[in-house]
């Protein structure tokens, strides 16, 4: 389902509404893996045109991705070593 939905987004990323419409049917079909897996996908693709959209399907609006930030970027590490 996941390879499918790709293929239509790809196919109707040149409309905004038709995009949103189909990103949002898309996402209720599919589960919290391939949610994430669609999200990194979507970003990576389509942030640049598609920002806002992104953020309201995929956080509601309150998502810290910006259309430059790759997915992955902002996550913190710690290590366990002390510093002198």
């Amino acid at each position: 389902m996941l390879e499918y939905l790709e293929l239509i987004l790809w196919k109707v990323s040149f409309d905004r509404a038709l995009f949103e419409k189909e990103l949002r049917k898309g996402v209720a079909q599919l589960d919290t893996e391939e949610l994430l897996l669609l999200e990194d996908w979507c970003h990576e693709l389509f942030a640049d045109r598609y920002h806002a959209v992104l953020n309201s399907i995929f956080c509601g609006g309150s998502c810290k991705k910006t259309p430059l930030q790759p997915a992955g970027e902002g996550k913190v590490y710690t290590s366990s070593l002390s510093l002198p």
